[in-house]
């Protein structure tokens, strides 16, 4: 074989150079890689926080504007009759009521002293609100009394159970001139469709069992039932953590009616809530539930702020944003003296606000 046609192998520094070459390429493809990952990974986390944040603050704007609400019941030319034992329920109808919890976990105004009012299960949020809200339901099931008449002291025959009343639940009885309200005694569920009824005897729950008259379906009067419902709504603690062992928060709502309390969303750090109360000139004028000089009655309006947060840790630095939540800001646990502060743990956070007015 002629010199000129032997074959040679790589030299140890073409070798080398290839090598060092093959690595930039992968550190450059590794380095592509992770960039695209923590760029996914943050755009998840922020999909979720918006996503979690617009459906608490819609859940909350749905049930409060029903804030007051009693179908075709009247209050100022009408009273609702309670026939519920009055140990049992706030038989004074409040409407509205808001509360403070400071980073003590006391409330201000005062926690309602009922039992059953607010019972939660654990204290709410350090410096988050709490909002309790009473109204009738806006879905009404149709009385179908016998002859037109349904005697005081029966049951009363509905036409379906859309509203899921349980055995204990309250409602509303109505003919839009007069008003019951008692707590069911039988369980309506175990009826067979077509023959559903109510009944309201006197028991633990009610003072007699006669309703305050017997009603009377005419041409232009209905008889109709709704639901009461009784809703608070708070931020607190699931108990569960994140992968990065960071506690997870949500929006809870107690349900008066159910004695229970049901996780609403998860990544829910704090709620702040506003009220809008009417001066003599016409003017709103917003303050917390605690301001001495709030009076209820003359709220004409809400405006609530949830602070969103994701359950990863996709930022690269601590957080510096003072996030406001009507008139509260939020401020990094790191700013010297300030009242409400966040960890900084690297989670990503957005502040939601909306203004509801109050129609009922």
């Amino acid at each position: 074989m002629k010199a000129s046609e032997r074959c040679y192998g790589f030299s140890l520094v073409e070798l080398m150079v290839s090598l060092a070459i093959s690595l930039f390429l992968i550190l450059g493809i590794f380095q592509i890689y992770i960039s695209a990952n923590n760029t996914d990974r943050t755009g998840q986390a922020l999909a979720k926080v918006q996503g979690n944040g617009r459906f608490a603050l819609s859940y909350l704007m749905r049930d409060l504007r029903l804030t007051g609400y009693q179908g075709c019941i009247d209050l100022d030319t009408m009273a609702v009759s309670v026939v519920a034992k009055d140990d049992d329920i706030n038989v004074d109808i409040i409407p509205l009521q808001g509360f403070v919890v400071d980073a003590s976990g006391n409330w201000s105004p005062a926690k309602p002293a009922e039992d059953d009012e607010l019972d939660i299960d654990g204290a709410p949020a350090n410096a988050s609100d709490v909002i309790y809200i009473q109204h009738a339901s806006p879905i009404f099931t149709e009385v179908t009394c016998p002859g037109d008449v349904c005697a005081k002291g029966s049951a009363l025959p509905i036409d379906d159970l859309d509203e899921d009343i349980s055995k204990g639940d309250m409602v509303i009885v109505t003919d839009c001139d007069s008003a019951d309200m008692f707590r069911v005694t039988n369980d309506p569920t175990s009826q067979s469709p077509g023959n559903y009824s109510l009944a309201h005897s006197g028991s633990a729950w009610n003072k007699t069992s006669d309703l305050s008259i017997d009603y009377e379906e005419t041409v232009s009067k209905q008889v109709r039932v709704m639901t009461f419902k009784a809703n608070a709504y708070y931020v607190k603690d699931t108990g569960r953590d994140s992968s990065s062992g960071d506690d997870i928060f949500a929006l809870f709502r107690y349900d008066r009616q159910k004695k229970a309390e049901f996780e609403i969303v998860e990544g829910i750090e704090r709620l702040k809530v506003l009220y809008g109360e009417e001066l003599s000139s016409g003017n709103l004028r917003f303050v917390s539930a605690d301001d001495a000089n709030l009076d209820m009655d003359n709220v004409k309006a809400i405006r609530i702020s949830v602070l969103a947060v994701s359950n990863e840790r996709v930022k690269k630095f601590d957080d510096k944003v003072n996030y406001d939540l009507v008139g509260t800001t939020v401020q990094p646990s790191t700013v010297s003296g300030a009242a409400i502060t966040y960890a900084q743990d690297r989670r990503l956070r957005r502040a939601f606000t909306a203004t509801i007015q109050l129609r009922n």
